[in-house]
């Protein structure tokens, strides 16, 4: 060791980083500073603070969904399946914009939803909504990457209801210049019935109406009497026929209050929008005070259901 050559222990001296860490004013405040870091950053997501977050956003808790998505998010903002259920709600709270961020987003951070049907139909609604709401340059490409994304959601799933009926409207609603054409949606309504004959029979009818065939949708339903029949669903799916129609309202009343009475069949409307259904028939009727009493009772079952609240302050 040369005289100029500072021994080990002079070099320690001389290097604060070097010192032991309870002796270092440095390292002790950046120890403390590290513990003063919420845990979650470093423990990622908590497992059940996510189920929860799920359950609202299952529930169409939207609002209390949105805050719960959102501080997972601010905790693990490259977590795909926040992102997406967060897009997923900026679709339902009508946020397009923020809709298709969101869900591109989660695409990137996992490009394994590209295989999923369910997640190209929510694109393909973002899309769609989009089209239909956007400036006039961008309606057309928004237009065909809903189709696309439609047709693709189909492709992956061909027993995917929600993707058919979606690509079936589509097709009902959009001019043969966007891929759109009334014989593309009757496919698609045979289609879903092969699959439900029940949902199968009601997207028939929704393809009839649009093709202006409206006595033959009611037709389809010609077996379901309102006062004897025990088929809930198609009591409730005559009942929205005659609310989209205008017509028959007092065969689609009878059909809505004969489905009150029965018990409720899963992934059909809840009772809190049977109600909500028949206050806008008694609407269609002039019948304000019974309107205002249907949306009162479907908020009794569901005080937290919009559409209902919604149509109270409207008229009030």
């Amino acid at each position: 060791m040369t005289p100029h050559s500072p021994s080990a222990s002079t070099r320690s001296a001389r290097h604060p980083l070097a010192l032991n860490p309870r002796r270092s004013p440095f390292r002790r405040s950046l120890l403390v500073a590290l513990l003063m870091i919420p845990a979650a950053i470093f423990a990622g997501i908590d497992p059940a603070q996510l189920q929860q977050a799920q359950e609202k956003l299952r529930s169409w808790r939207n609002d209390e969904a949105r805050t719960a998505f959102e501080a997972l998010a601010s905790i693990e903002p490259n977590n795909a399946e926040v992102q997406r259920s967060l897009g997923v709600l900026a679709l339902r709270q009508s946020r397009w914009d923020d809709a298709l961020r969101l869900l591109e987003t989660a695409l990137k951070l996992d490009p394994a939803l590209a295989h999923q049907s369910e997640f190209h139909c929510d694109l393909g609604d973002a899309h769609g909504l989009l089209a239909a709401t956007g400036n006039v340059f961008g309606k057309l490409g928004h237009a065909k990457k809903c189709r696309l994304g439609y047709e693709k959601a189909v492709e992956l799933d061909a027993s995917n209801i929600r993707a058919r009926w979606s690509l079936m409207e589509f097709y009902r609603q959009a001019p043969t210049l966007l891929g759109g054409g009334v014989d593309k949606a009757y496919a698609q309504a045979l289609a879903i019935k092969e699959v439900n004959p029940v949902k199968g029979r009601f997207a028939h009818a929704v393809v009839l109406i649009g093709d202006k065939k409206i006595p033959d949708a009611f037709a389809l339903y010609a077996a379901v009497a309102p006062s004897s029949s025990d088929d809930y669903t198609a009591l409730v799916q005559l009942g929205q026929l005659a609310l989209v129609t205008g017509q028959q309202t007092d065969l689609g009343l009878a059909a809505l209050r004969r489905s009150l009475e029965l018990e409720h069949v899963k992934d059909e409307p809840w009772p809190s929008q049977v109600q909500f259904f028949i206050g806008k028939l008694l609407q269609t009727k002039g019948d304000k005070a019974g309107a205002r009493a249907a949306f009162e009772a479907s908020l009794k079952i569901d005080p937290k259901f919009e559409p209902a609240r919604a149509a109270l302050v409207e008229k009030s």
